[in-house]
């Protein structure tokens, strides 16, 4: 768009050509046609255009052109008035009115080339955002896949020194290699988790839906936990509806959430029973997961599915461990089946975990 007060280009030094050339056309018909036709409307045309596209200067002073040459023409052409200087008067008055035109439109103008720049700031903004995302997926996926190597090497080393493969060992070098286990297990995971993410906010995680049975796979959660629940003073049960067996899901990416609802609520809690359910609610199945723990509070309650949030147990003060990602990937794994998620909790009352699927054919 073309700069107020800068230098004028080839091609608005066309629309001004054109813009004086339909003024002395309007100039003269005002002349010609006299008293008889009113014409001044008009003048508002050549005025309004030769303002958009010479600026400012060419805006003012083409309307005080226009003005006198009205002036000249209702004069010339013999128009009537009771009084001399009613047409003083009336030229007085359309300037006025050109003038506005003008500063309406040069502001519109400059309203329109704001806009623009605005608007290009923010493409760049964007494509700027873009690739730093495109950046940080990249490195991420390729700083966790280059991290699972070294770690299966670890664990494997680890594994063949703790059942004694490589000579007995003592307590207390069993004790450390179980502390160097541990913390192994949990790096992997975290990598595990991150991968995940990055699949997950890249689109690039293809499930594999089919009709499941969701009875069963809590059946297996259960005995996958069982061990880890009872050696921390807990008891599992299932509530399980024969009526919410099948539903349309990828049963690995169910299992992991299960598996993610089911370990939160084995470390929350300290005592009490962990029941996993299921119910048909109109052709929909609800899973729950239910501990007797600390519980969460209410304000808490809505950035515990945001990536790498870790909030308060109630009473203590002190985060949870872990990377803060488990919930953040379950929200995202049900969100891609079309399914919800969400959470029910009341401090030193413990939790209930749910998430909805599309129930199958059965």
């Amino acid at each position: 768009m073309q700069q107020q007060d800068g230098p004028v280009s080839e091609r608005p030094k066309r629309h001004i050509v054109w813009g004086f050339l339909c003024l002395a056309a309007v100039v003269t018909v005002d002349y010609l046609t006299g008293p008889e036709i009113a014409v001044s409307i008009f003048y508002l045309l050549p005025i309004a255009y030769l303002a958009w596209y010479g600026g400012r200067n060419v805006g003012y002073g083409i309307a005080v052109v226009g003005a006198v040459l009205w002036f000249f023409s209702d004069v010339l052409s013999g128009s009537d008035y009771s009084h001399p200087a009613i047409p003083y008067w009336n030229a007085f008055v359309r300037l006025g009115v050109f003038l506005i035109v003008v500063i309406i439109l040069l502001r519109l103008q400059q309203e329109l080339r704001l806009q623009q720049q605005t608007n290009s700031r923010l493409e760049r903004a964007n494509d700027e955002v873009l690739r730093l995302a495109n950046l940080k997926s990249e490195f991420t996926a390729m700083v966790s896949h280059e991290l699972r190597t070294p770690l299966t090497a670890l664990k494997e080393s680890l594994g063949i020194l703790s059942d004694g493969s490589a000579g007995s060992l003592n307590q207390e070098q069993h004790d450390f290699l179980e502390t160097a286990s541990r913390n192994v297990n949990r790096l992997a995971r975290l990598v595990n988790d991150v991968l995940d993410m990055q699949q997950l906010d890249a689109g690039k995680m293809k499930l594999t839906i089919k009709e499941v049975d969701l009875n069963r796979l809590i059946s297996e959660t259960c005995e996958s936990f069982e061990l880890l629940a009872r050696h921390n003073g807990l008891k599992l049960e299932k509530r399980l509806d024969p009526a919410a067996v099948s539903a349309r899901a990828d049963a690995d990416r169910v299992t992991q959430v299960l598996n993610n609802f089911v370990d939160n609520a084995i470390k929350n809690s300290n005592s009490g029973t962990i029941t996993l359910g299921t119910e048909n609610r109109g052709g929909n199945i609800r899973v729950t997961v239910t501990d007797q723990g600390c519980g969460i509070r209410s304000e808490d309650q809505g950035m515990i599915f945001e990536s790498f949030q870790q909030v308060a147990k109630p009473g203590t003060g002190r985060a949870g461990k872990g990377s803060g990602l488990g919930l953040a990937i379950a929200k995202k794994i049900m969100m891609q089946h079309g399914g919800k998620i969400g959470v029910e909790s009341q401090p030193a009352k413990g939790s209930t975990f749910w998430f909805t699927l599309p129930g199958g054919s059965k």
